[in-house]
């Protein structure tokens, strides 16, 4: 095999891999920002979540079926944005 076709061989697959790593780049980038996103609307139900629970335990929030059904369903939300976020960040984990 000549030089020039080596030298040239070389060039090809190091361009490819650097296209792929910078299309990696702004992929894990733009994840990054979509888990921060999906963090914030997370913590901002929490805390809804929280301030309905402790008001709730003080007797502050007339406990009717309506209000502990609404503070169940919040409940489920969180249970299943918090699994996501997990799951989004395991696998962004296994690709790091």
């Amino acid at each position: 095999m000549s030089n020039d076709k080596q030298k040239k061989e070389a060039e090809e697959l190091f361009e490819y891999i650097k296209g792929q790593r910078d299309d990696l780049r702004v992929q894990a980038h733009l994840a990054k920002l979509e888990l921060k996103d999906k963090w914030k609307e997370t913590e901002d139900k929490w805390h809804h979540f929280a301030a309905k629970f402790h008001s709730l335990s003080r007797g502050t929030d007339k406990a009717t079926d309506d209000v502990a059904e609404g503070f169940k369903h919040l409940g489920e939300e969180l249970k299943h944005a918090y699994n996501d976020l997990k799951q989004s960040v395991k696998s962004k984990d296994s690709t790091d």
